[in-house]
């Protein structure tokens, strides 16, 4: 197949250390890989006027698809713009994060401004061409793949699962640090919707019998690095992502707290963050969000415990009891989990399938 790749934003922009970015490349050289031929497009040629999907460059764009077997699109708005383009959906794969509803909802909740406004408006119009229309949805996590089979009535045939991915150079199970205390660590972003102050504020009220590391602190957030430092807890500015991931490596668990209002609004998401840890063989202490918390509690990959401060206090406390035999015991299952469902090879065949199925369906409605 030759396979486009519709990407959000222009050329010229900086691709370093962005998850968005890193997932399309990885994609893209695991098809070449393959065999297929691959191409990359840009959507800001295409934008139009108020980046709607319905005041967006048409023409252009069938024009630009027109030797394209298969078009990856990288975005809820790329998805939409293809879709008006295209209203039979034929070749387009639909690859969602999260539904994007919620998450602007949450955002315009957070900040009532009008542009954010716009943008949850925007939003579902975007995410209502994008699913109706898109021959092929991938996306990561079973909760997404309902919201889609659910919302907008899309057949199970339509729908393939294709996780985040993990690198599997840098996450390999590694022996359990030999520390005599328990060592949690949270290596990632410091937005507000990580829960990160939750867990610094959480430490303090538990019995501080455990080690905490948090790394990736940024400039913003000296007064944050400060206060969590005061607490006893090991915090370290943003450092390079090799250098990171040693201190999960020290750890016994690695540590997510995600909130609950990305709980409520962003039920399909699926952190790479939680699949990093368990590939390196590190059992997960995770609030109750998104699927990872209910894969963590069903395949016992670690502790789930509540959002907010005293339900990730509780969950410290709890997990800090458990037996280095059996945390080691979690890490190692949630690895095999990952390596059998995040690998590039895993993620990198049901995209295949997404790809070959939106490519064979050609001129059929969706």
């Amino acid at each position: 197949m030759r396979i486009g790749f519709f990407i959000w934003g222009a050329e010229s922009r900086d691709k370093a250390a962005h998850a968005y970015y890193h997932r399309i490349d990885t994609l893209r050289v695991e098809m070449e890989r393959r065999g297929h031929q691959t191409v990359e497009l840009y959507a800001a040629p295409f934008e139009g006027k108020l980046k709607l999907a319905p005041l967006c460059k048409k023409s252009q764009l069938r024009d630009a698809f027109a030797d394209l077997d298969a078009v990856y699109l990288g975005a809820t708005d790329c998805a939409a713009f293809a879709a008006a383009a295209l209203p039979s959906g034929d070749r387009l794969v639909f690859d969602s994060h999260t539904p994007i509803i919620g998450e602007r909802l949450m955002m315009f909740k957070a900040n009532k401004t009008p542009r954010n406004l716009f943008i949850y408006l925007r939003s579902l119009l975007h995410e209502s061409l994008a699913a109706r229309r898109c021959r092929s949805i991938s996306t990561v996590s079973d909760s997404a793949i309902d919201y889609y089979r659910r919302v907008f009535k899309r057949s199970p045939e339509d729908l393939f699962l294709a996780r985040n991915m993990i690198e599997a150079s840098l996450f390999q199970p590694r022996p359990l640090p030999e520390s005599d205390r328990i060592r949690f660590a949270y290596v990632g972003g410091m937005d507000r919707w990580q829960g990160v102050t939750d867990l610094i504020e959480a430490y303090p009220k538990t019995s501080r019998s455990f080690d905490l590391t948090i790394v990736g602190f940024g400039d913003e957030q000296v007064t944050l690095m400060s206060r969590a430092r005061q607490y006893g807890i090991e915090a370290h500015p943003r450092m390079p992502r090799a250098q990171a991931i040693e201190h999960l490596v020290s750890s016994h668990f690695g540590v997510t707290a995600t909130p609950a209002v990305c709980a409520k609004h962003m039920p399909g998401a699926f952190p790479t963050k939680w699949a990093e840890i368990l590939g390196l063989g590190r059992a997960c202490m995770v609030t109750r969000a998104y699927d990872c918390a209910r894969i963590t509690q069903d395949e016992n990959f670690g502790i789930v415990c509540e959002p907010g401060v005293a339900g990730i206090a509780e969950g410290l406390e709890r997990a800090a009891k458990v037996p280095r035999e059996q945390i080691q015991d979690m890490g190692l299952r949630g690895s095999k989990w990952v390596q059998d469902k995040c690998s590039v090879e895993a993620v990198g065949t049901a995209w295949e399938e997404a790809a070959s199925h939106a490519a064979a369906s050609r001129g059929a409605a969706p």
